[in-house]
């Protein structure tokens, strides 16, 4: 009796792309990596190409920046240098073109050894990273995509390190442990 494992539970194949004029999970997949080779390329043109007129872009500390041109804007200082040089390395890839998304998880190469460039606000605030970090470091993160045809109609980018969340608005509350909460729980004396 031969022992096969049981096959999981599998959502239906999408349509093909020609009967909806939707991409397939190749073409999808095919653009992601285009569009992160031209941001590791720094080809900022090339790279908003890739999005919708009316595209939104989430940073990981959750700005959103909505429309081509505030996107850009938002690119802008890292594809000038500001930040020294970053390179995105993809180490997966998962799309599901019946709904247009994907989902790319990646590491970026943070180099702050290369001089920082962009205006002295910029560049003194790289030297400052380059001093507390040292001449680089690496952090993981992923971008989820969601699609308009062939555009990118929306970017969420999440992050798993401190430096996009610097931010002083931003500072992650103090963690609460059980203590915490049982005394929060407590009915108070008095009242």
């Amino acid at each position: 009796m031969s022992s096969q494992p049981s096959s999981p539970a599998v959502s239906p194949p999408a349509p093909p792309s020609q009967a909806t004029g939707r991409p397939d999970a190749d073409e999808l997949a095919r653009l992601v990596l285009r569009f992160c080779d031209a941001f590791n390329r720094e080809n900022l043109d090339e790279a908003m190409a890739y999005f919708h007129e009316d595209a939104v872009y989430v940073t990981p500390d959750g700005k959103r920046h909505q429309g081509r041109a505030a996107i850009r804007e938002a690119f802008e200082p890292q594809f000038q240098g500001a930040y020294g040089r970053l390179e995105f390395i993809n180490e997966d890839l998962i799309v599901d073109a019946a709904r247009g998304r994907a989902v790319l998880r990646w590491v970026c190469r943070h180099d702050l050894d290369v001089p920082a460039r962009g205006s002295l606000p910029r560049r003194l605030g790289a030297s400052l990273l380059r001093r507390a970090l040292g001449r680089g470091r690496d952090w993981q993160g992923l971008d989820v995509f969601y699609f308009e045809g062939r555009q990118i109609a929306e970017k969420h980018t999440f992050a798993r390190t401190l430096l996009p969340l610097m931010r002083a608005e931003l500072q992650p509350e103090p963690w609460r442990g059980p203590a915490d909460l049982e005394s929060e729980a407590r009915p108070r004396k008095g009242g």
